[in-house]
């Protein structure tokens, strides 16, 4: 059984969409929070990462994963 979530500011969903888990909704959640942070920054990512409490590291792999570029 998967739950269906809407993102906030997301459209509603279609009857013929497809459910979305919480994982991928978590996953798309967390790409926002990167990609805000980057911009709030100006692209620096040692700030992105301190402003979102996580280590430069973690930040990296959590950009690779997701996509993001520099």
């Amino acid at each position: 059984m998967q739950l269906a979530l809407r993102l906030p500011g997301a459209a509603e969903p279609e009857a013929s969409t497809d459910v979305v888990g919480l994982k991928a909704h978590a996953h798309a959640g967390e790409r926002a929070a990167i990609l805000a942070a980057l911009d709030d920054q100006e692209r620096n990512v040692t700030a992105a990462a301190a402003a979102l409490g996580v280590s430069r590291k973690t930040l990296w792999q959590k950009m690779k994963r997701y996509g993001i570029s520099r």
